[in-house]
């Protein structure tokens, strides 16, 4: 009955502008703090349903991908061959084709002079050549030789 009595009371009385502000505010709080609280629910609830559903099966598979790069680089750099390396890898190619491309000729003419040596002897010996003939033959040869001594 109170209640009903202040009802009437306050409808007989005019309402002020300090007043109308207080209703306002409480009024405000009231739906504001209703609001917040269902926008809360219902943003933890959607927010929630996007992490499970989108976010984390994406950040999990970018979290995988990442680690498997990592993975690969560090394979990468075990494997990676360095700018020496490669260097002495080429110097021995090109040593190695020098000597096959050069032994067989060399071998070659070792035999063609050691030939040539050999008949200019049996020649010396059934005297076509004289020995300084013979001599002055093996001196002529593509070879550095040991002076001969006479």
């Amino acid at each position: 009955m109170r209640y009903v009595n202040n009802l009437s009371y306050c409808s007989h009385m005019a309402l002020t502008h300090d007043d109308l502000r207080q209703i306002k505010t409480i009024v405000k709080d009231a739906i504001d703090s209703s609001l917040d609280e269902k926008l809360d629910e219902k943003f933890q609830a959607g927010f929630s349903s996007i992490w499970d559903y989108n976010l984390e099966p994406t950040l999990n598979t970018l979290m995988n991908d990442v680690h498997n790069i990592k993975r690969d680089v560090s394979t990468l750099q075990k494997d990676m061959v360095t700018k020496h390396h490669v260097d002495s890898r080429f110097d021995a190619l090109e040593r190695s084709m020098a000597e096959h491309m050069t032994e067989p000729s060399i071998m070659r003419d070792r035999k063609l002079d050691e030939k040539t040596n050999v008949v200019a002897k049996k020649l010396g010996v059934k005297t076509v050549f004289t020995r300084t003939d013979v001599v002055e033959i093996e001196r002529i040869t593509p070879f550095a030789v040991k002076p001969a001594v006479d």
